[in-house]
């Protein structure tokens, strides 16, 4: 959090105001900053430069879901089931709103829990939808807004502990620190909703999956036994047709009528 940042915290208002960060007001938050916070306060994350690249290859998301979620996936022993999942992941990442979005946070560290989360959440779902992958991306952002809002509550207690005897000061610390649980309190909540969305959701289409592959499969196997049915009736009847023609041979034959006498072709079939 930036000197600037803290004043907006402190006077919301008044910091949309031109020539506000040379006041006087400003000058004196920002000397009483460097005075007790020196080691806090301008300690930035590394800044991303770079534009996200999502990765092309299978090695490369491997990697990064291995490091994700604890994985040991080598990719010449990688089964059927978890290769789909990973090429599957491959296009969640070249998710247009997804790069939008990564694009959007300017510190690497941000980038990198997007991305982790968002990895964490879907490799596993190779069957995600285009606006269940848009409600992921929300989640992860909620993750971060969950993490800065945490940050901020941890520098306003800094400040807090260190503004005794400032009673105007400590009053308005309080209010801002009761804002910022309620925030906190509100992300926790809206992600808690969504992911049981998501999951709700995509557990009654993976449901409803099963039981059209089910009746698919009682078809088939309808159709196979009346395959079946249908080859031993020809397969009888073939055997019958064998056995008459068998039957009427014997009959032309006149040892064979001499050796049994008064029997005839019907008979024999």
């Amino acid at each position: 959090m930036t000197k600037r940042e803290i004043a907006q915290l402190l006077w919301t208002e008044e910091t949309n105001n031109r020539g506000f960060y040379e006041s006087a007001r400003f000058i004196a938050l920002s000397d009483f900053i460097n005075r007790e916070f020196p080691n806090v306060i301008n300690l930035r994350d590394e800044i991303a430069g770079d534009r996200y690249a999502p990765p092309k290859i299978m090695t490369t998301v491997i990697k990064k879901v291995n490091k994700v979620v604890f994985k040991e996936f080598d990719i010449e022993k990688i089964s059927v089931a978890d290769r789909k999942c990973l090429e599957r992941l491959l296009t969640y990442l070249c998710a247009p709103r997804f790069v939008q979005v990564i694009n959007a946070y300017p510190t690497k560290q941000n980038r990198e829990l997007l991305e982790s989360e968002y990895i964490r959440s879907t490799w596993d779902k190779p069957d995600l939808t285009a606006d269940e992958l848009n409600l992921y991306i929300n989640v992860c952002m909620d993750y971060i807004n969950l993490k800065e809002i945490e940050q901020q509550k941890q520098k306003l207690n800094l400040m807090f502990d260190d503004t005794e005897g400032q009673h105007d000061l400590t009053m308005r610390l309080t209010e801002m620190l009761k804002t910022k649980s309620e925030e906190y309190n509100q992300c926790t909540n809206r992600i808690d909703k969504m992911i049981a969305k998501l999951n709700g959701e995509r557990a009654k289409r993976i449901s409803h999956q099963q039981q059209r592959n089910a009746t698919v499969l009682s078809l088939v196997q309808l159709f196979q036994e009346e395959d079946e049915r249908k080859l031993m009736i020809k397969m009888a009847e073939m055997q019958k047709t064998l056995v008459k023609k068998e039957a009427d041979q014997l009959e032309e034959m006149v040892d064979w009528k001499s050796r049994v006498l008064g029997i005839n072709k019907r008979e024999v079939i």
